[in-house]
């Protein structure tokens, strides 16, 4: 499959004098993965057309294959969240659009299974996804993008805990070697304080069949997590790569 991919990629660089990369992308593969194959194309396409025409086609091809990869490892574990929502019967998720949760976003907001809200606002986010819970009785997901939008979970997501809403609360961020860095917009998002959510779940990159498993194997326990016991807020990380 992505031998396939970096084939395609390479056709349309040189498709690139000629027509918008974004409509022969959407028209050739799965809407799901098109903006993010986009977004790599113009990225690597900000260089003059020249800089490619100096390269070997094998030169190309490693500089594609680590863009591409990369994305891959991020996408996966993000399909693997959204199968685990459908199979413990998590309906509702509240949507914080950004730039890091782009295929989440995308890959709910036309799925029938779910039922989208779109609230812009993190703090309010968390407040609206603990009136759906108290309205229907029903298990919540959030979803947000990086940098400092799980700050803004904090305060709802500690009346969360305080009111045991089972919560799950997905996040992104940076790899680990990001942190305390300082990078730009890099901090630790796994230091969320103790009453504000009742267990912190990290997804490692994905690069093989056991980093893959150990992905299945945390979401699932974080999603069994939100009802053990007493009922609360859980956080559901997801590493994504810079």
């Amino acid at each position: 499959m992505k031998q396939k991919f970096i084939n395609l990629l390479l056709w349309l660089l040189k498709k690139l004098k000629y027509e918008p990369a974004d409509s022969l992308i959407s028209s050739t593969i799965n809407p799901y993965i098109a903006p993010v194959v986009v977004r790599e194309v113009k990225l690597r396409a900000t260089f003059s057309h020249s800089y490619y025409e100096k390269l070997e086609e094998e030169e190309i091809k490693n500089i594609l294959v680590e863009g591409i990869s990369q994305q891959f490892e991020s996408l996966c574990k993000e399909r693997i969240v959204i199968s685990l929502l459908k199979e413990y019967n998590i309906h509702h998720i509240v949507l914080n659009p950004g730039g890091t949760n782009i295929p989440i976003v995308q890959a709910v907001q036309d799925d029938s299974y779910f039922h989208c809200y779109s609230v812009p606002d993190e703090r309010s986010a968390m407040y609206f996804a603990i009136g759906i819970y108290l309205q229907t009785g029903e298990l919540v997901a959030v979803s947000c993008t990086s940098a400092q939008a799980t700050r803004n979970y904090i305060p709802g997501l500690t009346e969360a805990f305080y009111k045991h809403a089972p919560i799950l609360a997905i996040t992104t961020s940076k790899l680990e070697r990001f942190q305390y860095q300082d990078y730009m917009q890099a901090p630790d998002q796994m230091s969320l304080p103790v009453d504000s959510v009742k267990r912190s779940f990290d997804l490692p990159p994905v690069t093989d069949d056991n980093t893959r498993m150990q992905c299945i194997n945390s979401a699932r326990e974080a999603m069994l997590e939100l009802t053990h016991r007493n009922p609360g807020p859980i956080q559901l990380n997801i590493r994504i790569v810079d």
